[in-house]
């Protein structure tokens, strides 16, 4: 899965580029690991583009499904630019 690949990409780097990467590439993974706890099921996800599909008008570019996605829209619009980067960069280095 997607550790093997970290791990992978990890043991590509050399000690100078671990150091800088390695608390990045291992924050990706718990990041990962804990939006799949929180991720929508996937007959959601299937149903939201089955309605779209079959909509008597166009269907918009993006759906958002779920709680978790809905979150993240919700504080990428509220937050400004620089705020919700930071909570990104903060996420994805906790591990």
């Amino acid at each position: 899965g997607q550790a093997a690949i970290v791990e992978q990409g990890l043991a590509r780097l050399d000690d100078q580029q671990r150091v800088r990467y390695e608390k990045l590439y291992k924050g990706y993974l718990a990041m990962t690991a804990q939006g799949l706890r929180f991720a929508s099921r996937p007959e959601n996800v299937a149903r939201v583009a089955v309605d779209a599909a079959m909509a008597p008008v166009p269907p918009q570019p993006r759906y958002v499904v779920g709680k978790d996605a809905k979150l993240m829209v919700g504080l990428k619009k509220l937050l400004p630019t620089r705020s919700f980067d930071a909570l990104m960069i903060s996420l994805s280095t906790r591990g």
